[in-house]
């Protein structure tokens, strides 16, 4: 028979470090379902700074707990906590299925991002997890054996950011030759690597939710026998990691990476031929017909698209901003940004920066 609560349950939170975006989110989660159907007094096991910590649990024994450690790791607490409730989020449960546990279905994502076409798999394994500098020396060769074109999906963020390093150093271009996508969409490193980084947003709030509502079911006794819940994913944030790109022969490639590297350091169509070793004409001839713009129309694109990063993330004036971009004369700047964008480079900052307050935004394509 469920019971009614005679106090305020207390709750320890063992899914630390919470400076972590994914561990915040489950927190938060957590955090959502006990100000809805609480209250709780949760406390945390996280090492920070100036916050009293949960030493020993002689004055302070919970009612019920959250956490993603494992049941062999949980057992030495056991003298302490007893037979306390217990919920599983996203720990190593070994097999075990004789516990109360939310876990996350990876398979959800996996099979969103891949389309079964038929084609092989392979699985990357790591041989010097701990130690980057032997690591990267592993992967390169890993990402150098793969056949090309393929796409990539890696277990979180910050290990597909390795993986773009690794690209970059190796060579190999994104997306071009490897269509890549991270998990957990942590917009720190998604936005702030190159390409930009696609994502998988999991539904980590939604789980840390599910794992507070199974955890009061168990101390009301609604529940007696194991329960294994499980969340999936929210939706899938795409940039310039997996964008489809046009197939390209080794010329252009090779173009493509040289003004991608070099276009706001003034470097003329000339200089792109010479870099390919082939006649100015030939290479405009080849991107032509493979990619249907000139050489220096891709120059202008990249030399935008960095213009336009520095406008809506800097306050630089706009004359600066376009010197660093490799455009020495503003007027010209200016009636170049009109045509290709519709607004004025000031107008262009003015409307992000409204967007960002909140009080709409501005959607625009490159003219072409």
């Amino acid at each position: 028979m469920p019971r009614f609560l005679p106090t305020i349950p207390r709750v320890l939170v063992m899914i630390s470090p919470t400076s972590q975006k994914v561990l915040r989110e489950k927190t938060l989660g957590i955090m959502r379902y006990a100000r809805l159907h609480g209250p709780w007094e949760i406390q945390f096991m996280d090492d920070r700074p100036f916050i009293s910590k949960l030493e020993t649990f002689k004055n302070w024994q919970p009612d019920g707990i959250i956490t993603r450690e494992s049941p062999e790791s949980l057992a030495a607490m056991r003298a302490c906590v007893g037979n306390t409730p217990t919920v599983f989020l996203d720990a190593d449960l070994k097999g075990s299925r004789k516990r109360m546990s939310v876990q996350h279905d990876v398979r959800q994502a996996s099979e969103a991002v891949a389309e079964q076409r038929g084609y092989g798999c392979a699985v990357y394994e790591p041989k010097n997890a701990r130690d980057w500098g032997i690591e990267q020396k592993h992967m390169r060769g890993w990402l150098l054996a793969l056949p090309k074109p393929c796409g990539l999906f890696a277990a979180f963020d910050m290990q597909a950011k390795q993986v773009l390093d690794t690209c970059l150093t190796a060579g190999i271009r994104v997306p071009e030759e490897v269509s890549l996508m991270g998990s957990d969409n942590d917009e720190m490193i998604c936005e702030n690597t190159i390409p930009s980084l696609s994502s998988v947003q999991s539904d980590f709030e939604g789980g840390g939710y599910l794992a507070a509502e199974l955890l009061d079911r168990l101390m009301r006794k609604k529940v007696r026998t194991a329960v294994r819940l499980s969340y999936g994913f929210t939706r899938i944030v795409s940039r310039r990691s997996s964008l489809h790109a046009q197939k390209t022969g080794w010329l252009v490639a090779r173009a493509l990476e040289f003004i991608r590297l070099n276009a706001c350091e003034g470097i003329s169509v000339l200089d792109v031929a010479e870099h390919v070793r082939v006649s100015r004409s030939y290479t405009e001839k080849r991107f032509r017909s493979e990619l249907g713009h000139s050489v220096l129309e891709e120059i202008q694109a990249r030399r935008l698209e960095r213009l336009c990063i520095l406008l809506r993330e800097t306050e630089l004036p706009i004359g600066d901003a376009g010197l660093r971009c490799g455009y020495g004369t503003e007027s010209y700047l200016k009636r170049l940004f009109k045509r290709t964008y519709g607004v004025t480079m000031r107008d262009y900052r003015k409307r992000r920066l409204q967007a960002e307050a909140g009080h709409g935004g501005l959607a625009m394509q490159q003219r072409r």
